[in-house]
């Protein structure tokens, strides 16, 4: 009697065991599966000029020179913003904005500008174009300038523009951002 108790409790636990393992199994491939579908549904992939654009949860992202470059709009959503051709060369370009305008939206735009210029080959400087308030960096003028200088603007109208040795980026958080966008995209040869 005692030996058919423990085959059936020997039975009872292998039974259990082999249980537990298969919901562990069909839970891990069920975990990855999903997984696969999730990043499948959220990445809409959208080419534009032979670039592939990856939509994340900030924006968008593509490959230039093997380098991840971050965008929060479309060249189709920003093609028609007019902007001139302004040579940057191979020296310094400065990043300006004035004191007392800077925000969180001119910092967002600038740091991307900042960012992209840097990781391919300009030597991108921050600058003030207004001593007051201006923290321990370069101060530059649009007229006076050896190099060409970006300038950042709050304003309730999404323009750029050309003023001397500066192109004028200008708006307001989405402007400002369409803007950036708009300049990133020409410096790069996507539009």
């Amino acid at each position: 009697m005692k030996s058919h108790h423990k085959k059936e409790k020997r039975r009872s636990s292998l039974l259990l065991v082999v249980f537990i393992v298969i919901l562990m199994i069909g839970s891990t491939i069920g975990f990855v599966f999903s997984g696969l579908q999730n990043d499948n549904s959220q990445s809409s992939d959208i080419t534009y000029d032979g670039y592939a654009f990856i939509q994340t949860e900030s924006g968008w992202t593509f490959l230039y020179n093997n380098k991840v470059i971050y965008v929060d709009y479309l060249p189709d959503e920003v093609k028609d913003i007019p902007l001139e051709n302004f040579p940057l060369g191979n020296s310094k370009v400065y990043l300006a904005f004035k004191p007392s305008e800077k925000n969180n939206n001119i910092d967002y735009s600038l740091r991307k500008v900042y960012s992209v210029l840097r990781g391919n080959g300009f030597n991108a400087f921050l600058a003030c174009n207004d001593e007051i308030d201006c923290p321990d960096i370069p101060v530059v003028d649009c007229e006076d300038s050896l190099f060409p200088i970006i300038l950042f603007e709050k304003s309730d109208l999404l323009k750029t523009s050309i003023n001397g040795k500066c192109l004028v980026l200008e708006g307001d958080a989405i402007g400002l951002s369409k803007a950036s966008d708009r300049f990133i995209y020409s410096v790069l040869g996507v539009i």
